[in-house]
């Protein structure tokens, strides 16, 4: 991918063609290491440059489709005939056909695995719309095949990154492939026609600020400066590297974890809580492994997706908000937590990671609200004021509501991570970044063994399950 620099390239162009650039270049040397590689990996940061190349800032939380669909409309206006010539021509057009043929990235399909009663004609409707997919490429509407492609694309992100799937699973080995063949050769042709395109309307990428410094010859990420007259602080943790210990006295290894999940009865009746189970101690697994290659982006996401398989509830995800979902998943915790390991490792960490990590104000949601859009203007006395109610819970041993303070901002790190609003590696939130994989690191291992100890329990049900069939063993983790 090239890299040609234009000084008179609006700032908000600027921010989101570096992040998209910062990520694809990270997937591709990712695909560099050959059999060697990690698909799942390489997989989620082609869709995270892809998300850094779409993605409208306002409303951050809202449904982007409409973004989406605009942007592949912008795309195709200006590509001068490349995507349909690259989607329809060797060797993309099979790898294209299997995945608008790929049940598995249809969600009726999904809707009736879940529930037999609901989409009974799915095949029906994924072939026909894979029909209408060919139909629109043949008339030169490739903006509405690349909408219908990466739509299954889309469902093949969310299966992974909210731990809707093992890492490196069998069952998905070949979707995977084929998602990874498809997104290493039009991503960077997305960014490319960008790049060529500088004074089409891209919009504006998330976590904006204005106005943006530039440096001439930088790696910086300028997404994260501060707010005007107010210099830029990085907090230092005082911590180690990256890839030195981050773990308490109490957090249990994977090993210890993967031997709790085999002493469970694989039987139909914990068929939905071993499959939980086996997904959050295969990314746990994975994440830790990243410590030791010192990225702490891939650490951060791969410890969050772990997190995510343990706590996701397909029931309850369309009637209640993440933030609801997470703190009934704490409050079980808790319930259950009888030697108190939550509480432990939290006040033997406070003065170290938590502390920082609550001091920093990139992580408040509200800050970005006030930076962006006017409103939460007191944004700095809330949080202050939710720091010293961490504080206060803390000292009553209340630990699920310093757990649900902790990981409002570690979300919304999250957010600006897997939805392109920073850059691989970007030196502007480095600190945050590690400093929330520290946390993750001790305290994700106690959350899941706090479940192994409870497979009764009310967890709720995980996404994209397979059904509980009689004999059924589940693979080893």
């Amino acid at each position: 991918m090239s890299k040609t620099e234009d000084k008179s390239r609006p700032d908000p162009f600027k921010v989101r063609l570096q992040r998209a650039r910062a990520w694809c270049e990270r997937a591709e040397a990712e695909r560099a290491k050959g059999d060697l590689s990690d698909l799942d990996v390489a997989f989620l940061f082609y869709w995270i440059a892809f998300n850094a190349a779409y993605a409208q800032d306002a409303p951050r939380r809202s449904a982007d489709w409409a973004a989406f669909r605009n942007y592949l409309r912008t795309l195709t206006a200006h590509d001068g005939g490349a995507f349909r010539e690259a989607i329809s021509g060797s060797p993309l057009s099979p790898v294209v056909d299997a995945l608008l043929e790929d049940k598995h990235l249809f969600l009726p399909f999904w809707d009736n695995a879940h529930d037999e009663s609901k989409s009974p004609d799915w095949q029906e409707k994924l072939d026909k719309d894979a029909q209408l997919a060919r139909e629109a490429l043949g008339r030169g509407d490739t903006d509405a095949t690349l909408a219908t492609l990466f739509e299954r694309i889309y469902t093949l992100r969310n299966q992974v990154a909210h731990g809707g799937a093992r890492w490196k699973s069998e069952y998905n080995r070949d979707t995977m492939e084929t998602a990874v063949r498809a997104m290493e050769s039009l991503v960077p042709l997305f960014i490319t026609v960008m790049e060529n395109n500088p004074d089409a309307d891209w919009g504006t990428p998330h976590y904006r600020v204005y106005p943006i410094h530039w440096p001439d010859d930088t790696k910086d990420d300028p997404a994260l400066p501060a707010p005007p007259g107010r210099a830029f602080q990085t907090p230092d943790s005082g911590l180690p590297p990256i890839g030195d210990p981050m773990t308490t006295d109490n957090t249990p290894t994977v090993q210890t974890l993967k031997q709790k999940w085999r002493a469970i009865p694989n039987d139909e009746d914990h068929f939905f809580f071993l499959q939980r189970m086996r997904r959050a101690i295969r990314w746990l697994y994975r994440a830790v492994r990243e410590l030791d290659r010192k990225d702490a982006d891939v650490a951060f996401l791969l410890y969050w997706i772990a997190f995510n398989a343990a706590y996701a509830d397909a029931v309850s995800w369309k009637s209640t908000t993440t933030k609801e979902r997470i703190d009934r998943y704490f409050e079980t915790l808790a319930d259950l937590d009888e030697n108190n390991e939550i509480d432990r490792a939290l006040r033997e960490k406070f003065s170290g990671p938590v502390r920082v990590l609550l001091q920093d104000q990139y992580c408040f949601d509200p800050f970005w609200n006030n930076l962006e859009t006017g409103t939460d203007e007191d944004w700095e006395s809330r949080l202050h004021g939710a720091n010293k109610a961490a504080l206060a819970h803390l000292a009553k041993g209340d630990s699920k509501t310093v757990l649900s303070i902790l990981f409002e901002r570690i979300y919304t790190l999250r957010n600006q991570m897997l939805h392109g609003g920073a850059s691989w590696n970007s030196d502007a939130n480095r600190d945050a970044v590690e400093t929330a994989t520290r946390i993750m690191a001790f305290l994700i291992p106690i959350f899941i063994d706090i479940m192994l100890d409870n497979p009764e329990a009310d967890w709720g049900l995980p996404h994209y399950r397979g059904y509980p069939r009689v004999g059924i063993v589940l693979g080893d983790v």
